[in-house]
């Protein structure tokens, strides 16, 4: 028979049991993160890990945006529609520069010679066939505070040509190659996978790769947010790290695998993403990784000035 003493300790049970299920689920609720980044090969870190379950694995549940460029993710961050971003380097680096509170806290894609992020393309029947030939010529890049005016300009001062000569504009990645082959500018330099869309168009070849002008391998995008947001949220900012870094791990050796869910984040047909040369995503955030492009971006006016990579990173 049930006695005074176990009654209370039931009914105290009974009482305390849901407060124990809230905090539980509170406790194992997901970590929501907005994020933001372009369509290409190099967001395969976060958008792969987000479609195969490895960021719900590590607790978190990510919504992902696109975005044309960096300067509108860094944007959207600053606004507060984002929590995390990827961008090229020089956005967040010049933000630096005006003590606006931007932070790597993942790396995004990095430039190896043996397999290049981008090509440098031109008209079939535009008759440049060397650096010099575009010397005093228009070439677009998709922003001109990336790194891709840096690059050209390394590029073009390493192989005879004359970068205080061109002029850059700002033409979107999938307008660049029509660009090109309308000759409305002499060159442009585009990314995979639209650079591979644009030149199955025909009408356009590669010229050089110009990312291979700074160094061997440096990062060329990494994801960022404001230093108080991960100040805030070190949890979260240490699962998203390790899970695009082991992401970005696996991606780099399952091609196959990844090409059709890239194909569908960037809506570029996949025997084009089949053939092309893939981006390799780094697997690890040190300021070795983003000092090349510190440097270059100085040379070449992009930043006003140099500084150590570390203040950047996490």
């Amino acid at each position: 028979m049930p006695t005074r003493r176990t009654a209370l300790a039931a009914t105290a049970a009974a009482t305390l049991f849901p407060t124990m299920l809230v905090r539980r689920a509170r406790a194992d609720a997901p970590i929501a993160l907005r994020v933001a980044t372009t369509p290409d090969d190099a967001c395969l870190g976060v958008v792969f890990a987000d479609r195969t379950g490895r960021f719900r694995a590590a607790g978190i549940e990510v919504e992902i945006d696109q975005q044309t460029s960096g300067a509108a993710i860094a944007a959207g961050i600053i606004g507060g529609a984002y929590d995390i971003g990827k961008s090229s380097l020089p956005s967040v680096l010049s933000a630096h520069l005006r003590n606006v509170p931007f932070t790597f806290i993942a790396p995004g894609g990095l430039s190896d010679r043996k397999a290049p992020y981008g090509h440098l393309v031109v008209a079939n029947d535009g008759g440049i066939a060397s650096a010099k030939d575009l010397n005093g010529k228009t070439l677009s890049v998709a922003a001109l505070g990336s790194l891709d005016p840096v690059t050209i300009s390394a590029w073009l001062d390493a192989n005879g040509g004359d970068a205080k000569s061109v002029k850059f504009v700002e033409i979107p990645q999938t307008e660049a190659g029509a660009a090109v082959e309308a000759h409305r500018v002499a060159a442009a330099l585009i990314i995979h996978p639209q650079v591979d869309a644009a030149l199955a168009a025909g009408g356009i070849h590669v010229l050089a790769d110009p990312y291979g002008a700074l160094a061997p391998t440096y990062l060329i995008s990494g994801w960022f947010t404001t230093t108080d947001w991960a100040r805030a949220h070190t949890d979260a900012v240490q699962k998203f790290a390790r899970v695009v870094e082991e992401t970005a791990a696996y991606a780099n050796a399952h091609h196959a695998e990844t090409a059709p869910v890239l194909a569908d984040f960037s809506k570029i047909q996949l025997p084009v993403i089949q053939k092309m040369t893939r981006a390799v995503l780094g697997t690890a955030l040190t300021p070795a990784l983003i000092q090349p492009v510190i440097d270059a971006s100085v040379t070449y006016g992009v930043l006003a000035r140099g500084f150590n990579a570390s203040e950047v990173i996490a």
